[in-house]
């Protein structure tokens, strides 16, 4: 969970007054100890920035997101008098049932060395999530994404360990696989105080470090910078999935705490995560669940994991956090794969070779 000084530099760009902070983060911590503890009913409590006064710039506030304005039951001011933003952001949910049936684009097809950002899901299961990227764990090679695109059970079905890329939802129907599920980050209802939405799967054959960032061609793909854990409202961030391809969106909320509907019936509660924009473009959609964040220059700060396109609004765990939960389950210091490698094959662009003939 985010720390007082850690949300003060954040923030320390928008407020002067070091006082006047404080005093919004303690009602903040108030109230999101109240919301784990489940006696505020919203959806999510979160750290952004909003018009508090007509005609002045927008200003740190507390955000209370629920599912419908109509039925909350929530305070609109803090304890010390600090106004409550109460917004509506209808159901969020982790799915990776794709809402597009769009199967011909770069980001759903099937490549010999995988990038990030591309089209997987376990074998025997009839969904598609996002391969997110590469790490490195003791000597191993695992792609990282969300435990819900990796664990069908999450979404009440049963399959792998085998991951196959693309999906079969996406028209891979050999049962190949390129990777298996290895780890899995805690999520539990009774317990959430370690909850993350993410998982790897070992990697022995080859893949490519670098993000996928366009329909195709050599130069349409980014390598990845070290870690940003550093991202405030209004930062710009941006995301390759296997559904609505690249985008780009702006951070509405950070240091927030959310509870996500699951297709097993189940609400887990997250926290430290950052929410961003999801409006026209776009940028989470059912299929881009495991998507990786980053800021402009491919530094990752979060993995997404939920949302709601409807209402405008996705969610992902802060890269630290996500890191470090892998990190407990792993026995040993998870690292992104940086920098560039060979340039994949996609499958669907080699041509066919002519034939030679000999006299």
């Amino acid at each position: 969970m985010s720390t007082y000084q850690e949300d003060r530099r954040i923030f320390s760009r928008f407020i002067d007054e070091p006082d006047e902070f404080k005093i919004l983060w303690s009602d903040f911590e108030q109230l999101r100890q109240a919301h784990a503890a489940g006696t505020l009913d919203v959806l999510t409590i979160g750290l952004g920035l909003r018009t508090v006064e007509p005609g002045r710039p927008r200003q740190p506030a507390i955000v209370l997101q629920v599912e419908s304005l109509a039925t909350a039951k929530t305070p609109l001011t803090s304890a010390s008098g600090f106004p409550l933003f109460v917004e509506e952001v209808g159901k969020i949910v982790a799915s990776p049932v794709p809402q597009s049936q769009d199967k011909g684009s770069a980001f759903t097809s099937h490549y010999d060395k995988p990038p990030g950002g591309v089209s997987i899901a376990p074998l025997s299961t009839n969904y598609a999530g996002t391969l997110g990227c590469f790490v490195t764990c003791q000597g191993k090679t695992y792609l990282l994404s969300n435990r819900h695109v990796l664990d069908p059970a999450l979404n009440g079905m049963t399959g792998g360990p085998g991951v196959q890329q693309q999906a079969f939802y996406d028209g891979n129907t050999t049962n190949q696989t390129m990777a298996t599920t290895t780890f899995l980050a805690p999520l539990s209802a009774d317990d959430p105080a370690d909850n993350v939405d993410a998982a790897m799967a070992q990697v022995p054959g080859a893949y490519d470090p670098r993000i996928l960032t366009d329909q195709g061609g050599e130069n349409n793909f980014a390598a990845l910078l070290a870690p940003n854990t550093v991202v405030a409202p209004g930062d710009t961030v941006t995301k390759s999935g296997r559904t609505t391809g690249k985008t780009s969106q702006e951070v509405d909320l950070v240091s927030a705490q959310s509870r996500t509907r699951y297709g097993n019936g189940m609400t887990y509660l997250f926290k430290d995560c950052i929410s961003i924009k999801n409006t026209s473009p776009v940028a989470f959609a059912g299929g881009d669940s495991g998507s990786l964040l980053t800021n402009a220059a491919y530094q990752p700060v979060g993995l997404l994991f939920s949302g709601n396109s409807a209402k405008g609004v996705a969610y992902a765990s802060k890269i630290a956090t996500v890191l470090a939960a892998l990190e407990n389950v792993a026995g040993g210091p998870v690292e992104i794969i940086v920098g560039a490698g060979a340039s994949p094959v996609h499958a669907l662009e080699i041509p066919p070779q002519p034939l030679e003939l000999v006299d």
